[in-house]
């Protein structure tokens, strides 16, 4: 058997790099593609170890995780030992995706399924074709399920389920916590929370829709008529807004109360004020409202109150 060494470490260098970079992008690290790179080269050495016998202990599992932390030491800047692990961690899992699925292509697609009683040879069992593969299987898996479970992660701490009540009836929504909706009613200055109009139609009169068509039409002589028909049934705040490259107004009323439910707890709101938008707030985490962080998480703890199950 003859191997080219040239080939192999550069066959080694380019699978350090596609999962070096992947690292990077899962831990959004800011490293610069040079220590990448230098990293990549670096561990590419190492397949070297089998050639030489005196060096064969080192692909002992205990040598291979501390060469891991080498690596992961050189190519990323040290924060704490939080950031690092984290770093080994997905260092590890992009690892194992990328072998797992090439030598899953390698016993789907060649004729080697009759072999798997014997010791593969690292270094000449595997043709660069299913290596290629493997490695388009593990890029694409890996993107499908970093993407996943980065978005899972997203909806566990920044969705809430929002239960609004009024006379009587009750929708529910799921409300992004928004650090930069600080949305607050003139005067009172109590917070509002943003949902779509469509979410709120079932406890609405149907007049309020009507009336948003008008404000936005600039239509003022019907909003104010039509202000003045709704008395009866719903009070209706006008709440100005800016955001980039809009300003207006939109149409607020006070429920009877809103619930809360965040991470395991429920709270019970009587002083929040929803905030009518006419729109669709288009995203694939299906939530159909907009909340301050701070109504749930700090600063306004005296505000709300905690249900007892």
């Amino acid at each position: 058997m003859y191997i080219v060494v040239e080939y192999l470490l550069i066959e080694n260098f380019i699978i350090n790099l596609l999962i070096f970079y992947l690292t990077k992008v899962v831990v959004k690290s800011d490293v610069k593609m040079k220590k990448i790179i230098i990293g990549s080269a670096l561990a590419s050495l190492y397949s070297l170890v089998f050639f030489f016998p005196k060096t064969i202990f080192l692909t002992r599992p205990l040598f291979k995780l501390l060469f891991s932390v080498l690596f992961i030491r050189i190519i990323f800047d040290y924060v704490n030992l939080k950031v690092f692990m984290k770093e080994l961690i997905a260092f590890y899992i992009i690892s194992f995706l990328f072998a797992g699925a090439t030598i899953g292509v390698f016993y789907s697609f060649s004729n080697a399924m009759g072999r798997w009683n014997i010791k593969i040879d690292a270094l000449n069992e595997f043709p660069i074709k299913y290596l290629i593969a493997g490695v388009l299987i593990s890029l694409i898996g890996g993107k499908l399920i970093f993407e996943y479970y980065h978005q899972k992660i997203i909806r566990d701490k920044f969705i809430a389920t929002v239960s609004i009540s009024f006379k009587e009836q009750k929708v529910k929504i799921k409300a992004l916590l928004d650090t930069g909706n600080s949305l607050v009613a003139p005067i009172t200055n109590e917070k509002v929370i943003v949902v779509e109009y469509e979410k709120l139609r079932p406890i609405l009169p149907l007049l309020v829709k009507e009336l948003i068509d008008a404000n936005e039409e600039n239509n003022y002589k019907l909003a104010e008529k039509l202000l003045e028909e709704l008395k009866k049934e719903i009070r209706l705040r006008m709440i100005p807004f800016n955001s980039i490259g809009k300003s207006g107004i939109i149409f607020g009323f006070t429920p009877d109360y809103i619930g809360i439910s965040y991470m395991g707890k429920e709270y019970i709101r009587k002083d929040i004020i929803i905030g009518i938008f006419s729109g669709s707030l288009e995203n694939e985490m299906g939530y159909s409202g907009l909340m301050h962080y701070e109504l749930i998480n700090g600063g306004v703890e005296h505000e709300y109150v905690e249900v007892q199950d």
